[in-house]
This record gives structure tokens, sequence and C-alpha cells, in this order.
């Protein structure tokens, strides 16, 4: 086993804690905002990317046990100055004869917000969601170190969890409640340093007493991570059956993205509509293709994507953009901890529910941009809350999809509060062991935003710490409206879509290229979709070689 870790992150990111903000009454007690970064994994290593072992599968006995050993976790995350979660053997009658402790045990005390503090975290796949007992097998050996922090996802399930006193082992209970079926997250957070974790066992049993050290480990999920790489058409508009097809038949096509608004997906709270989505999957089958699920928050229109129960956190803009039009839409409070519970909870019920459809291939995001940045300041969003809510979700998402891609779409992340600079690149550093793929809009060689702003995150990593992260995580990048009236300084010409293709594949290194099916004319002899297809064609898949 090795383990991955950044101990400069490490230093870095643990001084920031996230802004307050807040939920509906009855949820905002109880959420949390947590930097994913820097962290270690439980690993084998692969190549460039670590491939860490699967979520505990829940049990199929009568008490639906779920048994972990405390040091095969699935992350760590450092925390403030010298806190680490550190494997122990000193101390005997430790079940497998290891366990964890919050080091290095120097009488230091944290805060329920976990963002300062060090976690620990198991990932346990779901089959019965609901009321659950979680125990832990602890020794309470120092002088004050007989406390921890218990949450789901990004939910405080126990804050201060005491645990008995004296230096010998014994079990402790919490009561706790698992929303969803899907992969979730047990994280045990720092709360007097010096605590002891043996094993962890998650019952649907209130009653449930184990005896001496517990039952052995329950089995991993075992992970087979699928891979569908080259072009995809993005269907934004017109998606009948008809047009999906035609879509799907052309020449080195490996499949559609397809949008589907959060308000169709989830009608009421938690109420899940996936009914199309699974006919779209359905018809792909039928001709061996795939695709990519892109679960859409914000809206370029006067329609709200969002659902009512989430009307309080939509932004609605209107304004004249640079054309001199009148242009309206929607946005999301994206840092608000809400948000990021329910979209967290929405994505984790599609990939239940699709994970193992043969078409299906993955899940998207739409851009971290904010389509009206005047708003942001007046409702709590602070630069760097948002990068941890980014974090956070995508965190959440790709946990829920390991054999799955999970589609990062990144390009900028509004800083209203000067001088904050190089947000994407920390997340996308936290993001990188995951598994995460990260990339984005648009493909256009001489936008001075994207070249300083996005595309440095797509060269290869170079010893001043300001490359990007090519090898290290799987990029692609999408050739959306803009992609196709992008013109060329030299010449005056509208960039060909070779030239296109050529850049994103060369200069930014990806293994998936989105192609809009644009079907309108933004300006006189500009590209269309069509025009995209001998490109296709041509090079059906591309940098193969490249790791991860």
């Amino acid at each position: 086993r090795f383990q991955n870790r950044n101990n400069t992150l490490a230093k870095f990111i643990a001084a920031l804690l996230l802004a307050a903000c807040g939920g509906p009454v009855s949820e905002i007690d109880h959420e949390i905002g947590i930097p994913e970064m820097p962290f270690e994994v439980e690993t084998i290593e692969q190549g460039a990317i670590a491939t860490k072992p699967g979520p505990y599968l829940e049990g199929t006995d009568a008490n639906k046990l779920t048994v972990i050993e405390a040091e095969n976790f699935s992350r760590k995350i450092a925390g403030p100055t010298a806190d680490i979660w550190t494997q122990q053997t000193s101390l005997a009658g430790a079940s497998n004869g290891k366990y964890m402790q919050a080091t290095p045990d120097d009488g230091s005390v944290r805060a329920v917000n976990f963002a300062a503090a060090t976690v620990i975290e198991y990932d346990v796949k779901i089959a019965a969601p609901g009321a659950h007992t979680v125990l832990i097998r602890t020794a309470n050996c120092g002088a004050d170190s007989g406390s921890v922090h218990l949450a789901i996802d990004n939910t405080v399930a126990a804050a201060d969890w005491a645990v008995g006193s004296g230096c010998a082992w014994s079990w402790s209970k919490r009561q706790v409640n698992i929303t969803g079926k899907g992969i979730h997250r047990l994280r045990f957070g720092m709360h007097k340093d010096g605590f002891i974790l043996d094993k962890v066992i998650l019952t649907t049993n209130a009653s449930y007493a184990p005896s001496g050290s517990g039952p052995v480990q329950t089995a991993r999920m075992t992970l087979n991570p699928k891979f569908n790489f080259g072009h995809y058409i993005a269907i934004v508009d017109t998606r009948t059956d008809a047009v999906l097809s035609d879509a799907a038949s052309k020449a080195g096509v490996k499949g559609l993205q397809i949008r589907y608004s959060w308000r169709d997906l989830e009608p009421t709270l938690g109420n899940y509509s996936f009914g199309e989505v699974l006919a779209h999957l359905n018809l792909l089958k039928t001709q061996n293709k795939k695709l990519v699920i892109m679960v859409t928050d914000k809206s370029f229109n006067n329609t709200t994507p969002i659902p009512n129960y989430l009307s309080d956190y939509a932004l609605h803009y209107s304004k004249i953009n640079h054309d001199g039009k009148l242009v309206e839409g929607y946005d999301v409070m994206r840092w608000k901890p809400y948000v990021v519970t329910r979209m967290g909870a929405l994505i984790r019920a599609l990939a239940n529910e699709f994970e193992s459809h043969p078409a299906f291939a993955g899940i998207a995001t739409q851009e971290t941009a904010m389509s009206d940045e005047d708003q942001l300041a007046a409702n709590g969003y602070t630069t760097t809350g948002y990068r941890d809510a980014i974090v956070e979700l995508i965190t959440q998402a790709k946990v829920a999809l390991p054999n799955n891609e999970m589609f990062w779409y990144m390009n900028y992340i509004p800083e209203v509060h000067k001088g904050k600079v190089g947000q994407l690149r920390i997340a996308a550093a936290a993001l990188a062991p995951l598994g995460v793929t990260m990339g984005g809009p648009d493909i256009m060689p001489e936008d001075n935003g994207l070249l300083t702003r996005a595309y440095p995150l797509y060269k290869f990593p170079n010893s001043e710490g300001t490359g990007g992260f090519a090898g290290k995580m799987n990029l692609f990048c999408s050739a959306q409206h803009a992609s196709h009236y992008h013109v060329k300084s030299a010449t005056g010409q509208f960039y060909k879509p070779l030239e296109i293709f050529q850049f994103a594949r060369d200069q930014l290194n990806v293994k998936y290229v989105f192609w809009n099916r644009k079907a309108f004319e933004k300006l006189p002899g500009d590209y269309q979709w069509t025009d995209d297809l001998p490109v296709i064609a041509t090079s059906p898949q591309f940098n193969l070689t490249l790791a991860p």
C-alpha cells in the first residue's frame, strides 16, 4: 500500500475556513462545507493515478452489518499544523493488531467545523437507507482525548461524540440517518487530539451489541472502472429519438451528452423522475453508444432549471450583454451547503440507478462560472467558500461513481473578493487523486480568459507548481457554439473544426471532445456541427497513451 500526500497544500489549505452560510432552519446547523484537500488514499499505485479499493458493502444479513477495520480507510485529510490520523500498533488488544489515532496527541481540541479538523473517511454502499447505528471501538488513553466528530457526507451526525473513560477497549454508538441508496462517506473528524479508532460498524439494528473486537471486516465492492474515450455529440436543445439516433450514428462518435435540468430530474424534494434518461440509455444501447448525463442547475434563458423547493437559492438575472442584447437566466447559490447536499443526493441517485447500464458513461456538471456576478456578494458568496463547495460536491459525485466517469466542467471561479487566485488549481489538486475527469467549455485557442484561467490546468505538471494536470487526470473539452465562430487573429478567418480539434488534442491533452450539435448560424460563414463530422470520423480516439 502506498499513500499519496501533498504536504505543501496541507499547510495552505488547513488555514482556510469555510465562510458561514446556511440553508433552511432545519438544515443549517447540520450542514458543513469541507475542503477535501489534501488527502491520502489507501491505494495500490497504478501509473500516474492511484486506484483505491472499492467502498464497503452493506451486509445482507438481518442486521445489515458493515464492519470496517479503521486502518483500512478510503481516504484521510490532513488538518491544521501537524494534525493527521496515524496508524498505530502499540496498544495491545487492537482488532487486527492495528488502529488509527488522531495525532500528534498534544492536547489540541478542534471544533466541529471539518475544515479545521483532520478527517478520516470510509465509503459504504448503502442498500437500505434510513435509520442506522454507528458503533466505534475505542480506547480513551489520554488525559483529554475521548471524543470525535462524525459526519455522513456533508451533514454532521454527531458532534463532540464522547466515549468512555479508561485505557481499555470499549464500544460506543450513535444513531444516524442515511438518506438514499448509493455510496456514502462516513467521516470522522478530530475533536480531541489523541482519539483512538480501532473498528467501525454500521447496522440497521439499534440494539446490536458486538462482543470482543467485533466481527471480521466485511467485503468491499470490486472496482471495474470504465473509460469511453473519444468524441461525443452534445445535445443542447431538440432531443427527439430521431435527432438522438441520427447524431449517435455518425462515424467516429462514441456517444451523446444530453442535458437534463435538475427540475426535471427531481420535481419535488427527494422524488426523482428518471424515465426520460432511461429511455435515452436504452435507445443508445441499441446503437452500442454511450450517454453522458449532464445535470443543469443554471440557464441562459428565462426558464429556471431549479426545483421549486430550492427557489430561495435561485438567482434570476436580466442584463444587457456585450452585444447590446437583453439576456436573462438563472444561477443557483452553489456555495450554500444545502444546495451541495441536494445536488449530491441527486447525483448519487442517478449513479445508483444507472451504474450498471451498458450505455451509461458518466455524469457531468455545468461550468463553474456564474452568469451574474453582481448578485454574489450579497448572498454570502466568497471565493474560497465556492471553491470548497465545488470540491465537496464533486467529491460526493465521484465517490458515488467509482466505476464511471465524473466530468467536472470548470472554467472560472468568480473572484469577488480580490487577491484570491488559483482557486481552480487548488480544487483540481484536491480532486485529481479521486479520479475525477476534468475539462470545460470552450475550445478557443486565442481566448485570453481561457488562456489565463483554465487552459494552464490542461498542461503537464512542472517543478514550479504552475503546470497542469495532464498525466494526473483524464481531460476533456467542449466545442460549444463560440468555438465555431472563434476568429484566428492572423487571418481574420474562423478557426476550422480540424484546427479546434488539433488544439484540444495537442495543446489541451484531452481524451474526450464534446461537440455541440449547433443547428444555427451565429455569424455569416461560421461553422456548423455538420462541419465537425469529418474530423470526428477520421480521429475517433486520441491521446490514449497519456497517463492516467
